[in-house]
């Protein structure tokens, strides 16, 4: 495997008493490439995380009340005092309530309280516009965009991304942060892990709705279960234990052999770099995800024991055979092992308890870097440059605006940037009085109902994010998919799209039997088929 050394994206600290984290860097190696790469801590540029801001609507209704807050540039500090929101480039934004005299509190002279506040309310509006069409502007720069009906599709994209799946995240981070926050005030040294690469669209909105609390206590690491795995091998090979107490929930079929030797001492140091205290007896480790069922959370537990482990999840579904129940937390969907709880059947989140609605937030969020699979001497992850999901999604659900391998790309990148950007906003909006969670949580029922009928083949409501979707999240036959696409690459259009018309109606073993078909007349004589899977 060829590696170089390239800037790490993500900027770590260590846990020394003085230590502060810092803004979570997402964007990639300015030299790109499409292998995977050493990421070195002595080179990091710290770019703060990025985020756009589709024209999603605030609430005019129900303003609240006598405390008006406005967002301000600057002021007198004797008329005003506030609290200070981190913008996406980390320079510091004062939100300030005003203090205004008694008489125009009291209706006498001065602007409407609700006429104020709506006022604040445009202009966190239209600042987040702005925002998107700065991001937009910088991804096309950085892909080299230029067609104008990709800028249109990115563009596009990038609203798709703040309406639907942004509220799901933030309002899973507020969530994330009101538990978090019991933890600290319990145990004020614990040390909160924001787990790469699906946890990091959550750390994003985490910094923007309270950067005091990410500062002190929030910690980035590049981990997977991948990395984990090998981990673990390496001490069973190295130490002779076994963690039969975790064997069912591990996937040995992750291993890379290559990767194993001295992966435990190379990870550790990754973790301790990055100010994870995983070798201090007793330390408080809360890992934070999108889910499901806390893998990473058990490999760690096997590999660094000394230290205390839990986890906060979107979504969490209980291992009947969890050594640690109880320490896992779903902060949408909370299933238990035996699918009872949550009790209504017909409430729509158990849709997450579907692999595929799952996959839909983890790939239309991972952004344009790979997962990691391992770390360097130093401590440093080793992980490449994302690419396209084209080849393994069907030629006819990829709308036709978005089959472009460099756009596909730009997507992947901007979609952070999006959940970003709309945390802002949020978090701009609370701090000035206005009541933004409810506008959260109708986001959030808005997109679970929509990820549900997309799941279950049924109309979305929303054609733009369903040809997201359809395009860009793989389903559970991607290995076929992948085979029969390379199969059939050499055939004229018409026969070619005759196989795909034909294979979307088939069931799943009459699947296999036709890739296995075109693989045999494909292949040079003496060749074999390769072997696959149609479960993912």
């Amino acid at each position: 495997m060829s590696v170089e050394a390239r800037p790490d994206p993500l900027d770590r600290t260590t846990l020394a008493p003085a230590a502060e984290a810092t803004s979570i860097e997402t964007t990639r190696a300015a030299d790109g490439g499409d292998g995977p790469q050493v990421h070195t801590p002595e080179s990091v540029t710290a770019v703060q995380p990025r985020g756009p801001a589709d024209a999603s609507r605030l609430r005019s209704s129900d303003p609240p009340g006598s405390d008006e807050q406005a967002v301000v540039e600057s002021a007198s500090p004797s008329e005003y005092s506030g609290t200070v929101v981190a913008d996406d480039a980390g320079r510091s934004t004062e939100v300030v309530q005003l203090d205004r005299p008694a008489a125009q509190d009291e209706g006498q002279g001065g602007d409407h309280p609700d006429t104020e506040l709506e006022s604040v309310r445009e202009r966190i509006l239209a600042e987040e516009n702005a925002r998107e069409e700065r991001q937009v502007a910088e991804v096309c720069a950085e892909y080299g965009i230029e067609n104008q009906e990709q800028i249109a599709a990115l563009r596009e994209a990038h609203g798709v991304f703040t309406e639907t799946i942004a509220p799901f995240v933030i309002e899973g981070a507020h969530r994330m942060l009101d538990s978090l926050r019991s933890k600290v005030e319990k145990q004020p040294d614990t040390v909160v892990v924001i787990t790469c690469r699906d946890g990091l669209a959550l750390g994003m909105a985490m910094e923007k709705i309270d950067p005091e609390f990410y500062k002190a206590h929030c910690r980035v690491v590049r981990l997977s279960r991948k990395c984990m795995e090998n981990v673990v091998q390496d001490m069973e090979n190295v130490t002779g234990q076994k963690f039969d107490d975790i064997e069912e929930m591990r996937d040995r079929s992750m291993i890379d052999p290559e990767q194993v030797p001295g992966a435990a001492l190379r990870t550790q140091r990754h973790m301790l770099a990055s100010g994870v205290p995983v070798t201090t007896p007793g330390a408080n480790i809360v890992f934070i995800d999108s889910g499901v069922r806390g893998t990473i959370q058990e490999l760690a537990t096997a590999a660094w024991p000394k230290a205390n482990y839990s986890s906060e999840f979107l979504n969490y579904v209980e291992f009947a055979n969890d050594p640690h129940k109880g320490t896992k937390t779903g902060h949408f969907l909370h299933m238990s092992s035996d699918r009872v709880h949550p009790s209504d059947l017909d409430d729509p989140v158990r849709i997450f308890d579907n692999k595929l609605a799952g996959r839909v937030y983890e790939e239309l969020m991972h952004g344009a870097t790979a997962s990691t699979i391992g770390h360097d001497e130093n401590g440093n992850p080793v992980y490449g440059t994302e690419s396209s999901s084209a080849d393994q999604v069907a030629p006819y659900a990829i709308s036709a605006k978005y089959e472009d391998s460099n756009l596909r790309m730009a997507i992947m990148d901007i979609a952070q940037r999006a959940v970003s950007s709309r945390a802002r906003t949020a978090a701009e909006s609370v701090a000035a009085g206005i009541d933004y969670r409810e506008d959260l949580r109708q986001g959030v029922n808005a997109y679970i109902r929509k990820v549900q009928s997309w799941v279950n083949g049924d109309d979305t409501g929303d054609p733009e994010f369903k040809a997201l979707a359809d395009s860009f999240v793989r389903r559970e036959d991607k290995h076929l998919v992948h085979r029969l696409r390379t199969a059939t690459s050499d055939l004229g259009k018409p026969a070619h799209t005759a196989v795909w018309l034909g294979y979307q109606h088939l069931s799943p073993a009459d699947k296999e039997r036709l890739v296995k078909q075109y693989e045999r007349t494909a292949l040079p004589p003496g060749s074999t088929a390769p072997e696959g899977s149609s479960d993912g």
